[in-house]
């Protein structure tokens, strides 16, 4: 399965490999910041929220999970960090009980685990034309979204924020 996602007013159109639409990611500022995935009858999927250090997801039909990022240690257990200006990067994101989990390299590129056997990458990240490809179909759909929206989360970890 090969999903292109674009950039657009602020949200993420998703597409298929057939260029057909699969839904939307929306940005919500309404009780907290939080993306919401919809269908394309404009129907909540998942809840993606951000609190702190962990990250909520909630979706259709009671499902639940949460996801922790992981970055590279040094001695004593301190977190790496490349520059005293720049925040570390995440360098893991475990999904729930483990079972997905997506690193990230330097170059901002993600490859997706699923029960420690590679089952997909996303490519292009810091384009406008983003790619999430999978071998396995044990992911769905929508939890590939969900995936993705993790990914982005991941990327922009580590951003700083000039005011």
């Amino acid at each position: 399965m090969k999903l292109i996602v674009r950039r657009k007013l602020g949200n993420y159109i998703v597409y298929d490999e057939n260029n057909s639409i699969i839904g939307e990611w929306r940005q919500s500022y309404f009780k907290g910041a939080k993306m919401e995935f919809l269908d394309t009858g404009g129907k909540v999927l998942y809840t993606v929220k951000k609190c702190g250090k962990r990250i909520e997801i909630k979706g259709k039909d009671g499902f639940q999970s949460e996801c922790r990022f992981l970055y590279a240690q040094v001695e004593y257990g301190n977190t790496a960090q490349k520059g005293l200006f720049r925040p570390p990067m995440a360098e893991k994101s475990v999904l729930g009980t483990g079972d997905i989990v997506i690193v990230q390299n330097e170059q901002r590129d993600f490859t997706i685990f699923l029960n420690g056997i590679e089952a997909g990458k996303m490519t292009h990240m810091l384009s406008l034309r983003k790619q999430l490809i999978t071998d396995s179909y044990h992911i769905s759909t929508e939890l590939c979204c969900v995936v993705f929206i993790l990914g982005i989360y991941m990327l922009h970890d580590d951003d700083i924020e000039i005011v």
